[in-house]
């Protein structure tokens, strides 16, 4: 998880190189809006705008039944898998 996170960060500022592999896809939180989600790092709920761009940091479920994901706001959050909408390379 770790590794993927570190990927993510160098792929979201551009600083990602050929040789650390291929590119994580991106997903987008459903709908418009907001919803509460847990922050990791903040060990709290936290509001979430909808339809903001994400990658999944890690792709097994949590304790919770949830996909940790990374949001380009910089939170590191838990969310139901259906919430997602996969984009890919948009």
């Amino acid at each position: 998880m770790e590794k993927r996170l570190k990927k993510i960060l160098k792929q979201s500022t551009g600083a990602l190189k050929d040789f650390d592999g291929d590119l994580v896809p991106e997903v987008a939180i459903r709908g418009e809006g907001h919803l509460w989600c847990y922050c990791i790092s903040e060990k709290k709920l936290i509001k979430v705008i909808r339809g903001i761009k994400a990658h999944v940091v890690d792709e097994r479920f949590t304790e919770n039944g949830k996909l940790l994901i990374y949001t380009y706001t910089g939170n590191l959050v838990e969310i139901d898998e259906e919430e997602l909408i996969y984009t890919g390379f948009d």
